[in-house]
């Protein structure tokens, strides 16, 4: 795969499951005449209701809760990581 579809995939997954990411990212820039403005509230609830959960291995377990511990710690929101 070249690095050109590699970029439209990675987009393409992260608004798979990032209500927040596809309103900012897709649906505001497609449809600028109708843009949405989500409020940090609505945010985490559309987040929440639409997430998916990531798989990831037993050895990386520990290591992906330290990272999002680490990130929001760091103030990041959930659907600024995700």
């Amino acid at each position: 795969m070249d690095d050109k579809n590699k970029e439209w995939l990675k987009a393409f997954k992260r608004a798979r499951f990032n209500a927040v990411y596809f309103v900012e990212e897709v649906w505001n820039k497609a449809h600028p005449d109708k843009a949405v403005e989500l409020t940090e509230e609505e945010k985490q609830m559309f987040f929440d209701a639409f997430k998916a959960i990531h798989m990831i291995d037993g050895a990386n377990f520990k290591e992906y809760f330290e990272r999002l511990d680490n990130l929001k710690s760091q103030g990041y929101k959930d659907w600024e990581i995700f």
